[in-house]
C-alpha cells in the first residue's frame, strides 16, 4: 500500500480526502498542530521518516481577504511554507501534488476559461502567493503534479466548521434567512464538489508532472448559478424573487476566472459540469437529512 504525507489535514480538503482514499493508501496526516511548515528542519524530518510514495500538500491560508490583510503571514505560510515541502521532497525523492488556485488568474484582462499556456496575472495576495509557491515547487522539486482548483463546494455536513465558504451552503444559508440577498451577475467561475475531485484523485496522482487546471467547467455567472440551485431546492417564485442581481460589485469589467480543463480530459480525467455536479449534490444532501 502506498503512503501519502496529508498537510492540511485539518481543512475541508483534507478532511475529504482522507475520507476518500481510506483503506486504499496509507495516510499520515499532519496539520498546524502536529507540523509547522515555516520551520525547514520539521518539514524535512516528517517527510523524511515518513518516506511517503506521495506527498499532497494542502496546507494554506486560503481567505483572499484575509491574505490581503495580513500579506507577510500569507508570504510565510503559501509561499515559505511550500518551499520547505517541495525542497523535502526534492531531497526525499517522493512525489509532490501542490493544490494551487484559479485566483492566479483574477488580475487578468482577457475573458476566461484559461488553459495551462496562458499566463497568470494575479492581482490579490492569495493568487500571489500561490502563483509564486508554484514557481517554487517547479524548481525544487522534479516529480511534481501543479492542480489549479476552481472553487470547491459541499453540502452541509455536521462535522463542518461554521463559516464555510462555498456556493451550495451559501445559498442555503441565505435562503433560510428570506431575506433578499444580492449575488454578482459579472462573475464567472468554475465550482467543483469535492467529492468529485476526492474520487478522482487515484487518478490525479499518476499524472505526469506538470501544471493542471482542475474541476468542473460551468458556463453560468455566479448569480445564474445561485437561481439554478435555488430551483434544484425547489424554490418557489416568491423565494426566487429574493436572489437580487449585483451588477456593481465587479465595475465594468466582468471577473472571469474560468478555467479550461481540457488538458485533463485528454489523461482520461473527466469532471461533471458545475450545473451536473450541483444536481447531484443536493440530490444525495436530501437523501442524508
Amino acid at each position: 500500500m502506498n503512503t501519502i504525507f496529508l498537510t492540511g489535514s485539518s481543512g475541508f480538503f483534507g478532511t475529504n480526502i482522507q475520507q476518500a482514499l481510506h483503506g486504499r493508501y496509507h495516510i499520515i496526516p499532519s496539520h498546524s498542530n502536529t507540523l509547522d511548515i515555516t520551520d525547514a528542519d520539521a518539514v524535512s524530518k516528517a517527510i523524511r521518516e515518513a518516506n511517503p510514495t506521495y506527498v499532497i500538500h494542502a496546507s494554506a491560508i486560503a481567505s483572499s481577504q484575509y491574505c490581503n490583510d495580513h500579506p507577510d503571514e500569507c508570504h510565510r505560510i503559501n509561499v515559505v511554507g511550500t518551499e520547505h515541502v517541495a525542497r523535502a521532497c526534492g531531497e526525499t525523492g517522493c512525489k509532490l501534488i501542490f493544490l494551487s488556485t484559479e485566483q492566479v488568474f483574477n488580475g487578468n484582462t482577457s475573458n476566461g476559461p484559461y488553459d495551462e499556456e496562458q499566463t497568470p496575472e494575479p492581482a490579490g495576495e492569495y493568487g500571489k502567493s500561490k502563483l509564486l509557491a508554484e514557481q517554487v515547487v517547479a524548481g525544487l522539486c522534479r516529480d511534481h503534479v501543479i492542480l489549479r482548483l476552481t472553487w470547491l463546494f459541499d453540502y452541509p455536513k455536521p462535522h463542518y466548521s461554521k463559516g464555510l465558504n462555498n456556493i451550495l451552503i451559501n445559498t442555503i444559508e441565505s435562503m433560510k434567512r428570506e431575506k433578499p440577498f444580492r449575488v454578482p451577475a459579472n462573475e464567472f467561475r468554475g465550482m467543483t464538489w469535492i467529492k468529485d475531485l476526492v474520487g478522482l484523485f487515484p487518478k490525479l496522482l499518476q499524472l505526469e508532472p506538470g501544471v493542471y487546471h482542475t474541476g468542473s467547467e460551468n458556463p453560468l455567472d455566479r448569480h445564474d448559478t445561485v437561481r439554478f440551485i435555488m430551483e434544484e431546492l425547489g424554490a418557489n417564485d416568491t423565494a426566487l424573487q429574493l436572489l437580487v442581481k449585483d451588477t456593481t460589485t465587479y465595475g465594468s469589467r466582468a471577473r472571469d476566472i474560468r478555467l479550461d480543463t481540457s488538458k485533463l480530459r485528454q489523461f482520461g480525467i473527466v469532471f461533471p459540469s458545475t450545473e451536473e455536479a450541483l444536481h447531484t449534490a443536493i440530490k444525495e444532501w436530501r437523501t442524508t437529512r
